[in-house]
């Protein structure tokens, strides 16, 4: 009886230390520090304090694929590409070893799998957008849009019975792109997320860029040159673009409303 005792105790320990180990080899990260990009930490430490975590389990929502938050000149990404279960223990875990590791400078550690957290000194390409209201003028060496080929773009975007927007296929999509003659409306998520904007909470959004975006340039100028700066397909020589902070279905995404010409240049 003690011997059977003692072996079932034995086999409890042993499986603990497995799974310790296991959870060992699961977080300890593979940190890569980028010696030669300084970040203020203080900074950093913010940003990762603006993520929104789903409750009460506190972990990453399982709808985005990518997201950034911006403190300062400090952008901490999170790439999620398959959706994996990410606990803000792991997250906060990952961001302790770049800084532990890395400190001044920036640096990345894989989480597991196809997860990854970066932290990076703000540069227009870092792909972090802030809520912005319109902007125009950004494509202006492109012919200029015919308000009423925009207004029929707009108006071929389809949407559900609930009136939330759709994608080109008719299903729950991150964008959702149509083309008029002249002009090209596309609405589309930062963080990959499904939309869930309603469209008539987009009307005016739209109809404000169709009426005041004519070739005009209006706006802040590191939005302007951050946007120029972009190689993402929808956003090369927007016309009028408005960043909102809702409209997708992720905690950390934010929402691209773009009314751009259609036309090639010199068209």
């Amino acid at each position: 009886m003690l011997l059977i005792m003692f072996t079932s105790s034995h086999h409890l320990t042993l499986a603990m230390s497995l799974l310790a180990g296991a959870w060992s080899a699961r977080t300890t990260l593979a940190v890569t520090c980028h010696r030669d990009q300084l970040v203020d930490m203080k900074q950093c430490a913010q940003a990762l304090a603006s993520i929104v975590y789903d409750k009460p389990e506190n972990t990453l929502d399982r709808v985005s694929t990518k997201f950034s938050k911006l403190s300062g000149n400090c952008t901490i990404t999170v790439v999620n590409y398959n959706k994996e279960v990410v606990t803000k223990q792991q997250i906060e875990a990952a961001y302790k070893s770049i800084s532990g590791q890395c400190s001044p400078n920036s640096g990345s550690a894989p989480l597991f799998n196809t997860v990854l957290l970066e932290t990076q000194n703000y540069v227009p390409n870092t792909g972090f957008y802030l809520p912005h209201p319109l902007t125009c003028g950004l494509d202006g060496n492109r012919p200029l849009t015919v308000d009423k080929d925009c207004q029929d773009a707009y108006n071929s975007i389809p949407v559900d019975r609930q009136g939330r927007l759709l994608g080109d296929k008719g299903q729950p999509a991150p964008s959702t792109v149509k083309t008029s003659k002249t002009c090209t409306v596309a609405i589309f998520t930062t963080d990959e997320s499904p939309l869930i904007a309603k469209k008539t909470e987009i009307d005016r959004v739209v109809s404000k860029s169709i009426k005041e975006c004519k070739g005009k340039v209006r706006g802040s100028r590191r939005l302007l040159e951050h946007l120029k700066s972009l190689n993402t397909k929808n956003l090369i020589k927007q016309s009028g673009l408005t960043v909102l902070a809702q409209g997708g279905s992720g905690n950390n995404g934010l929402t691209m409303v773009t009314v751009k010409s259609s036309q090639p240049f010199g068209g």
